[in-house]
């Protein structure tokens, strides 16, 4: 069971966070950290991240970049 990936390997911006997330979820995993900042994703705030995962059956596992205060209010 492969239970998370960390989107380290797509570097400091995604070009296209669809594909990734795809990709992604066809390899098997079921949930993303991400070391991204969270304005570097592509997505216009929460709640399009979330329904991106949603949409392939992924969670989000954590938010590891930013200050923990930003990464709460995200």
């Amino acid at each position: 069971m492969k239970i998370g990936i960390h989107s380290r390997i797509w570097g400091i911006k995604f070009r296209d966070i669809r594909k990734a997330l795809d990709l992604i979820a066809e390899a098997g995993y079921q949930g993303v950290e991400f070391s991204q900042r969270w304005d570097s994703l592509g997505v216009q705030g929460p709640e399009e991240l979330s329904e991106l995962l949603k949409e392939r059956n992924l969670a989000l596992l954590s938010l590891t970049n930013g200050t923990l205060k930003e990464r709460l209010a995200f």
